[in-house]
């Protein structure tokens, strides 16, 4: 986030008006990832987040999510056994 804001304030880059009501179809404002890998496709794709962070700390970031996010797809959360006891 201090790296946006210098490159903000370097290039004078003024923030856009606020929005109002629901912003989710508009496409003055772009939404954020909404699932975890989505936001690691971001992260990968974003050339800022490289020159910032630096290539290979932001590709071993990724890969780590990337890691975690595996991990987390072979987990069975409290809610998928409550909600599929009775028909298992």
């Amino acid at each position: 986030m201090t790296a946006a804001g210098i490159a903000g304030i370097e290039t004078r880059t003024e923030p856009c008006e606020p929005g109002t009501g629901n912003l989710l179809h508009d496409k003055n404002y772009p939404t954020v990832p909404t699932t975890m890998i989505e936001a690691i496709e971001a992260f990968e794709k974003d050339p800022f987040i490289a020159d910032a962070l630096g290539e290979d700390f932001a590709r071993n970031f990724a890969g780590l999510q990337r890691m975690i996010w595996k991990r987390f797809l072979s987990y069975v959360t409290d809610w998928e056994v409550q909600e599929y006891r009775d028909i298992l």
